[in-house]
């Protein structure tokens, strides 16, 4: 029987050596890896995708660890993009995920590989991926 998403073991670094940050904030965020890149090299702001916004509060960029980091400089959220997943999940199922909690970060993890399926099968490749 072979390893599937339901029998793999679900690692951070194990979603991020086949999916890129920038194509999870990306996805998660509908925002286009343009934006993101934008942001990440010319430090420019954007409007929030995770709430109203009429001015460019918003941006990204990589911390001394390699983290892409997005962070909405009134105050409302600051995280990497398992915490921009798990905030999206929060608000689809309704329900609080915390990355701090063991069982929440596995949902969130699962969360991402079935989003990504067709890469985590070798279906596709995130054109986003350096290796």
């Amino acid at each position: 029987m072979g390893r599937t998403i339901n029998t793999a073991s679900l690692t951070k670094q194990s979603i991020l050596a086949k999916v890129s940050q920038i194509t999870i904030f990306s996805t998660y965020l509908n925002l286009s890896n343009t934006i993101i890149q934008r942001c990440i090299d010319t430090g420019e702001l954007i409007c929030s995708p995770i709430r109203e916004d009429e001015h460019p509060t918003c941006g990204f960029r990589y911390d001394n660890k390699g983290k892409l980091k997005f962070r909405d400089f009134s105050g409302f959220f600051w995280g990497d993009c398992f915490d921009i997943v798990a905030l999206v999940m929060s608000n689809i199922y309704n329900k609080e995920y915390n990355v701090s909690n063991k069982n929440d970060f596995i949902k969130i993890l699962r969360h991402i590989t079935f989003t990504f399926k067709d890469i985590f099968y070798g279906k596709e490749k995130d054109i986003n991926y350096i290796n």
